[in-house]
């Protein structure tokens, strides 16, 4: 450049043997925090819905080893023995 004069607002700075001028550079910056800003929601979002699968899952295990416990401890043999018949007699129906 043959002119020495200053140049402020729209100085010219060189990223990656790229030019780019100062509004560019804020541009591509802002577009990338927006970027990272969803990327971060949605991974907050996959980890809140892994972790309520995770406690509806354990709650599912507690129910199952409480009613497990609850039929051990009040059923008979033989009662249970009516029951898993019965049970079976009612799988074609709810296929």
């Amino acid at each position: 450049m043959t002119n020495s004069a200053p140049v402020f607002p729209e100085e010219i700075i060189r990223s990656d043997s790229l030019f780019f001028t100062l509004s560019h550079a804020e541009t591509a910056l802002s577009d990338l925090l927006k970027r990272r800003e969803v990327l971060t929601a949605e991974k907050i979002a996959q980890a809140e819905a892994k972790a309520i699968g995770e406690v509806k899952a354990e709650a599912v295990e507690i129910a199952l080893a409480a009613t497990e416990r609850l039929l051990r401890e009040r059923i008979d043999e033989a009662k249970a023995d009516e029951l898993l018949d019965a049970a079976i007699k009612d799988i074609p129906a709810r296929l």
